[in-house]
């Protein structure tokens, strides 16, 4: 009978309170997976338009034999560059891989080398056919690895 005596009261408030710091955790884990999930598409996103946009810069550039009639393409690939820079921040930072470190900061470091090399290009120092673009086979590599992410197949 020890079991009538106890504070019902008190002890449905602790069990609430339990509840209640449960459903914030889960709700705080199940938001940041949502924030890189976010940021994840976002990122593989602007990789392919960047992939997209170089090749019909080098396209335009040999098609016409001059660097000016791709000015506004070179002007999207540096903007585009930025807002993929930024998600590569963010995602570095968030998820502490060091793989994603790896082959996000290649494919970052091969989209700073393509504007060099087209200003190298308009500058008359090296010929279209020796401006690197950025490689395939990383650029696929590091969407795979945020595709999980952006799926939700892997979360923080």
């Amino acid at each position: 009978m020890d079991i009538c005596s106890w504070d019902w009261g008190a002890i449905a408030t602790f069990t609430g309170a339990g509840v209640a710091l449960f459903i914030s955790w889960q709700w705080k884990h199940q938001k940041a997976s949502e924030v890189i999930a976010n940021e994840a598409k976002k990122f593989i996103v602007n990789l392919a338009i960047l992939q997209s946009l170089q090749s019909e810069i080098r396209k335009i550039i040999y098609e016409s034999n001059g660097y000016n009639s791709a000015n506004k393409e070179i002007d999207n690939f540096k903007e585009i560059h930025k807002l993929l820079n930024d998600s590569a921040i963010m995602l570095g930072e968030s998820l502490k891989d060091t793989a994603i470190s790896h082959y996000s900061s290649t494919v970052m470091a091969q989209a700073i080398i393509f504007e060099k090399d087209i200003d190298k290009y308009k500058n008359g120092e090296i010929s279209l056919a020796k401006i690197r673009l950025i490689d395939p086979n990383d650029a696929k590599i590091i969407t795979d690895i945020y595709i999980d992410y952006a799926l939700y197949k892997k979360t923080i």
